[in-house]
């Protein structure tokens, strides 16, 4: 009798483990926010649900006083669905916004980028975020 239910159960778990990974920037090295462009990259597994969807792509960091700040980066970005996918961002604008309200970065691990996935007229989805930058310096 406990057989039935134990071959019903494992029906529900996922036939692949697809799944969505941030491969730039390169957190090992500092992330130069004066750079005339920031590479991020992720890529997306075949069968990943995140494939078929699109993004938005976040930077979050924190400031010296313990601020959290988030800029969104680019809103409801259409990308190649599974395989190696890319946005570049200029960092301008984020900078010139930190500097004209004197908010300090800290040297340690303090920033990440976000991509958060969703369906076409949703905000609902799913999230993934890189590891922390090491060092951040603009």
């Amino acid at each position: 009798m406990r057989l039935p239910l134990l071959l019903s159960s494992t029906l529900l778990l996922p036939l692949s483990l697809a799944q969505v990974r941030i491969t730039r920037p390169d957190t090992d090295k500092k992330l130069n926010l004066s750079a005339p462009t920031i590479t991020i990259a992720w890529a997306v597994d075949n069968g990943a649900a995140e494939a078929s969807q699109i993004v938005d792509i976040w930077f979050q960091t924190t400031s010296v006083g313990s601020s959290n700040l988030g800029y969104q980066l680019v809103a409801n970005y259409t990308f190649n669905a599974a395989g190696t996918n890319s946005y570049d961002w200029n960092p301008r604008d984020e900078v010139a916004a930190l500097k004209s309200s004197g908010v300090a970065l800290p040297t340690e691990k303090a920033s990440v980028f976000e991509l958060r996935f969703h369906e076409r007229n949703s905000s609902r989805g799913s999230t993934v975020r890189s590891e922390s930058s090491d060092k951040v310096f603009v």
